[in-house]
């Protein structure tokens, strides 16, 4: 069975698009689910489970072992009829994020999403496994209900923690953005979306990118 982790946050972010792209799912026999908490005793061995978010990622990966988690951008790459938007030739650059850095997959993935819609990638100085940019997440503390949910990841994460006053963080990601090029900035994190949204920078969220035909 193939189930899809919608992501709360980018359902609030993005209702339209979300709807949009579950409905799309569902019509390929994908079950759409909701909360990645709520939903971790659905799974059963040799499922997949579809994430668009890296908390999701996280929290699936440590529940339930025996799935296999895959990012929704994997799985378009491998859909004949995905109405991909036509770009032609926008050069998009792409915030990876910390929470990334070792999944070499997702990151492709993404870059490939963008290429396949026609966009030229730009590349950021620190990306990939040198990238330590997270939006303002690691700016305030992991809340005890998401640590609690994936405690292995999330106690790791936690050395990156560097909590900060609300003025702080938004200086910080206003700084981050003075670097970025003078082209639409793809984030495929709702953190690293929200960051750069805080920062002042022309940032899409990759999902609302790819949807635009649904």
């Amino acid at each position: 069975m193939i189930y899809s982790l919608p992501s709360c946050k980018f359902t609030e972010n993005h209702p339209q698009t979300s709807e949009r792209l579950s409905d799309w799912l569902s019509g390929r026999g994908v079950s759409v689910l909701g909360c990645c908490k709520a939903s971790l005793g659905c799974f059963a061995a040799g499922d997949t489970v579809l994430f668009a978010c890296l908390s999701c990622m996280l929290i699936t990966e440590e529940n339930s072992p025996s799935v296999s988690v895959r990012s929704v951008w994997e799985y378009l790459l491998e859909q004949p009829d995905f109405p991909w938007p036509e770009l032609n030739g926008e050069r998009i650059a792409v915030q990876d994020c910390l929470r990334a850095r070792d999944r070499p997959r997702l990151r492709e993935a993404v870059r490939e999403c963008l290429r396949r819609s026609g966009a030229e990638v730009v590349e950021l100085p620190a990306r990939g496994e040198t990238s330590c940019f997270d939006g303002t997440f690691l700016m305030n503390p992991i809340s005890p209900v998401t640590m609690n949910a994936a405690p292995k990841a999330f106690t790791g994460l936690s050395r990156f923690v560097e909590v900060l006053p609300p003025d702080e963080q938004t200086a910080r990601m206003k700084a981050h953005a003075t670097f970025l090029p003078d082209v639409r900035v793809a984030a495929y994190c709702n953190g690293c979306e929200a960051g750069l949204k805080k920062g002042g920078a022309n940032v899409v969220h990759l999902l609302e990118l790819l949807c635009s035909r649904l």
